[in-house]
């Protein structure tokens, strides 16, 4: 044999042993870059859940909060409400009210009277409460319990705090913006919250 022909084979070899490596390392690499990527979305997703937990119960305790500040306020409140009450064409009796509310709870949007079965009595939306609202009231005067929705009307979008008194139910309504600044200020870096 001489000498071309043995380096011939030893050529291929390498060759092969060049390819191999390559393809190898490829593999190796395709399968780190594919665990990565399923750690990393799992990472994504556990943190998801945790931020949203950590926000559902912030927003839990503030709306837990406003229901017992509106109970509060109707309470030590109770004599001018159910003034209005009975005489609901009391405009001078209407904004004092307001005023008061204003005074408790600086970025209300608006406050409502309902008689026992949940008719209105008063409203401040111009005639409007929308349907939502409507259903709202109906259940608390039913059950007595909420679970405030945010739900739209003519103006702006709103959540209602509702509280029981003896004579009917007062409920002060507040702007979604509330809500939406708390997950604005709380929302982690290159994350989108909404409500």
């Amino acid at each position: 044999m001489n000498k071309k022909s043995q380096q011939i084979p030893k050529k291929n070899v390498i060759t092969v042993i060049i390819i191999m490596t390559l393809l190898m390392t490829a593999i190796v690499l395709t399968l780190i870059a594919q665990y990565r990527i399923n750690d990393h979305r799992e990472f994504q997703i556990k943190f998801a859940q945790n931020t949203t937990q950590n926000i559902a119960l912030h927003l839990e305790k503030f709306i837990q909060t406003r229901q017992h500040y509106v109970q509060l306020f109707a309470r030590d409140h109770q004599a001018s409400i159910k003034q209005l009450f009975d005489d609901p064409t009391n405009e001078a009796l209407l904004k004092q009210l307001k005023k008061l509310v204003a005074d408790y709870f600086p970025h209300y949007f608006s406050i409502t009277l309902a008689d026992q079965s949940g008719n209105t009595i008063i409203d401040d939306f111009d005639g409007l409460v929308g349907e939502v609202c409507q259903q709202d009231i109906s259940i608390f005067s039913k059950n007595h319990s909420q679970r405030p929705s945010i739900h739209p009307n003519q103006h702006t979008y709103h959540f209602d705090i509702m509280t029981k008194m003896s004579f009917g139910i007062f409920f002060v309504s507040f702007n979604a913006e509330l809500l939406a600044n708390i997950l604005k200020n709380t929302q982690p870096k290159g994350h989108d919250l909404m409500l």
